[in-house]
């Protein structure tokens, strides 16, 4: 895994084009007849909700290579420590590593290259950051005021197309680390910010905080946050129905898009969500019973999609 810093801190003079959001981000790539498959199965069963976030966006499938910008964002009047940047640098190192060899399990490559801004060292300072989940909700989305911040006049797309520039990227993400304590969450484009032109929704972003509110942030859970952007559903009780969580803890107890109280390295995914992430063309009927609830879409469009996030995680548990 390579860590480069984007060199953009351009003067405004000298910034790039700013590109024009168009229906033409948010196309499918069909690759095969294996993706013409996927696309009609999710059209026909999701239509334009929450879940049909497959091969759209910045993050489109866990394969080729993926950049991953880290943003360190704090608030006035507070810093990033350095040392605590090292813990969470090592998190999120574990969590690529161990999303690589999952792909190497289906015979995928997927491999990442990183760069971080962190301002002058401690982070680079917002006016507020959200804390709870309702917060991360109602707040704007952190990633345009960070790039604004860090020279990207042009916004997010301006960043997606500089990254894209550069050798062999497939996919972008972005890692908002937030100087606080918080739930971790992420934002997911999907058909549905395609129809509306919600360009700042495409660059696809995950909030991970410093401490979860039971504790310090974990691989795990930042593995499991990366996922979604991929187009991973969350499989647990709350999210989806009674049945369906049932399910999955009868079936696939240690599946990440289920629970993050496993240390990451006992941890693995069901076929759904190979099949969601682009590592299995495999598809079986169970699959629609994950949809997500009703209560959780959003009627206003101008919000669109909520985060996702996990719930507090009960202890580990045993293995047979």
């Amino acid at each position: 895994m390579k860590t480069r810093l984007p060199a953009l801190l351009l003067p405004l003079s000298l910034a790039f084009p700013v590109p024009i959001f168009s229906q033409a981000y948010g196309d499918r790539p069909l690759e095969n007849g294996d993706d013409v498959v996927t696309a009609g199965l999710l059209d026909w069963n999701i239509g334009i909700e929450y879940e049909n976030a497959w091969n759209v966006g910045s993050a489109k499938r866990l394969r080729g290579k993926t950049y991953v910008l880290e943003l360190w964002l704090t608030e006035v009047g507070t810093q990033w420590d350095w040392d605590e940047m090292v813990v969470v640098q090592g998190k999120i190192n574990e969590a690529l590593e161990w999303l690589t060899d999952l792909a190497a399990y289906y015979g995928v490559e997927a491999t990442f290259e990183k760069g971080s801004y962190y301002g002058s060292g401690g982070g680079v300072t917002l006016e507020e950051l959200p804390s709870t989940l309702e917060e991360s909700t109602s707040f704007p989305i952190l990633t345009p005021q960070a790039l604004s911040k860090i020279g990207y006049s042009g916004g997010v797309m301006q960043c997606y197309d500089q990254l894209m520039g550069y050798d062999g990227v497939d996919n972008v993400l972005v890692l908002s680390l937030i100087n606080k304590v918080g739930r971790n969450s992420s934002f997911q484009f999907s058909v549905k910010h395609i129809l509306s032109g919600m360009e700042d929704y495409f660059l696809e972003s995950a909030y991970i905080f410093k401490e979860q509110e039971w504790g310090p942030v974990t691989p795990q859970s930042i593995a499991h946050e990366i996922l979604h952007l991929y187009g991973a559903w969350d499989l647990y009780g709350g999210q989806v129905s009674e049945e369906a969580d049932r399910f999955a803890k009868e079936n696939y107890p240690y599946e990440i898009m289920l629970q993050v109280r496993d240390p990451l390295k006992d941890l693995d995914i069901s076929p759904l969500t190979a099949w969601l992430i682009g590592l299995s063309p495999e598809v079986k009927d169970w699959f629609w019973l994950f949809k997500r609830l009703p209560q959780h879409f959003v009627g206003n469009e101008n919000v669109a999609v909520p985060p996702s996030s996990l719930p507090k995680p009960s202890p580990p548990s045993p293995r047979n």
